[in-house]
């Protein structure tokens, strides 16, 4: 719809309103054509165009020159191929929901629930030549469901492509993570409306073959809800370059995760390195050289009242979130909960006799 660019509030999105996604984009659509999403994603999949997000490089191969390209580094790989593979798709997730929803925002677009927002993304798979591919979420958001033919990875070869799945696996974990950790803070600042805040936990099973994969993946509501919404409010501080409060806020984050881990009274005067000691006494997994380095780089900022560099804040907001995403998927024991309560007043303790 023109002039779509310059209105002055957000808009929900539906499925009836897939044309303007795709006016957006530079392409034009006959309106008896995109109707329903269902009816609009068989369309594009029979067009077979290149849907892509204005301003963001890309690139085309042929799929039997990414096959070399992939044989080639298995073979000089071996068994880390895998684990390497597997990271670039988290990597390429990452990357690929940060900038689809930076491009709703930026087109004031928001998707009306989490099923018009998976097939927005659907949507750009298909038209970015990745494959057929169709997403559900069940009624009652515990499942997410997808399903993809025709893969780019399956083409133009008859061996096992099981041995490259990987890549995808990574990819569909951190795409999924990105779009709906985002989404209910995204429809809470266009809209100053409420959304569920549910994420992805964990792929529940994944089949594939040569002509289909599928990947179910179990749906669960956000248990650091408070840390998260520091969290994405200091990414949203980095891109106003608002560097000060995107440091204050990323502090705040990773302090609010360990309090809220380990429900532990949020008046308590307990400061982060000693929350963060706790855990690592306690056995939980997290990266404890990043949340330390985090602590130690935000102090310095916060302290100095200086704003930070930009890639200095971009390192922050990156590594916080993998810290973050740790913390949320570790599932704390009783035990272990009381043994953090126990090695903080201990830690206490030493401090009000030394």
């Amino acid at each position: 719809m023109p002039g779509s660019r310059k209105r002055r509030k957000p808009e929900l999105v539906g499925s009836e309103d897939l044309s303007e996604i795709t006016e957006i984009l530079g392409l034009e659509f006959s309106k008896e054509t995109i109707e329903p999403i269902e009816r609009a994603l068989t369309v594009l999949r029979d067009l077979r165009r290149t849907l892509l997000m204005p301003g963001v490089p890309k690139v085309t191969m042929r799929a039997a020159t990414l096959h070399t390209i992939l044989d080639e580094f298995r073979s000089n790989l071996r068994h880390k191929y895998d684990k390497v593979l597997y990271q670039a798709g988290i990597t390429t997730g990452e990357s690929f929901g940060d900038d689809l929803m930076n491009f709703l925002e930026e087109n004031k677009l928001v998707p009306q629930d989490e099923e018009v927002l998976l097939n927005i993304w659907m949507l750009f798979e298909e038209n970015a030549d990745w494959g057929d591919f169709e997403g559900t979420v069940d009624e009652s958001r515990e499942k997410l469901e997808i399903v993809i033919s025709d893969c780019f990875l399956s083409r133009d070869t008859s061996d096992d492509t099981l041995v490259h799945s990987q890549f995808l696996e990574g990819y569909i974990e951190a795409a999924s993570w990105e779009l709906f950790k985002r989404y209910p803070q995204m429809f809470r600042r266009a809209l100053n409306l409420e959304r569920p805040h549910i994420e992805p936990a964990k792929i529940l099973a994944d089949t594939a073959r040569h002509d289909v994969w599928k990947y179910v993946i179990d749906l669960q509501a956000e248990e650091l809800q408070s840390a998260f919404n520091r969290f994405y409010e200091s990414k949203y501080a980095l891109q106003e370059e608002q560097y000060g409060t995107c440091e204050l806020r990323v502090r705040q984050a990773l302090e609010n995760a360990f309090r809220e881990k380990a429900q532990i009274d949020p008046e308590s005067r307990v400061d982060l390195p000693k929350l963060m000691k706790a855990f690592s006494d306690s056995k939980v997994q997290f990266d404890h050289r990043k949340a330390k380095n985090i602590y130690g780089s935000t102090s310095g900022g916060i302290h100095d009242r200086e704003d930070g560099k930009r890639q200095r804040c971009e390192k922050l907001v990156r590594n916080t979130g993998k810290v973050l995403k740790q913390i949320e998927l570790t599932t704390l024991s009783e035990e272990q909960k009381e043994e953090i309560a126990d090695q903080i007043h201990l830690q206490k303790k030493a401090v009000a006799q030394s």
